[in-house]
């Protein structure tokens, strides 16, 4: 049974890091990682965010884009 992952305010934070001197988003591996599970076994994700469907091409990659669009149903909650 795949495991389930719940991310909260994801998009939020700078998470580019260092790992021997080599630069990487750890969010674009984890939803790469979390593809690749999806597409192996239908491993679910639930993502929280206040990034807009639109702005989600400016604050992440055209290759993650298309993943979490593969991935997630978006609900919108009605603004204030």
């Amino acid at each position: 049974m795949p495991v389930i992952l719940y991310i909260d305010d994801f998009g939020s934070a700078n998470s580019m890091i260092q790992h021997f001197g080599n630069e990487f988003d750890v969010m674009d591996e984890l939803i790469q990682a979390r593809y690749d599970e999806f597409i192996k076994s239908g491993a679910i994700t639930h993502i929280t965010t206040n990034v807009k469907p639109v702005d989600f091409k400016e604050k992440f990659n055209e290759r993650i884009t298309s993943r979490m669009h593969q991935m997630f149903n978006v609900i919108k909650f009605p603004d204030k």
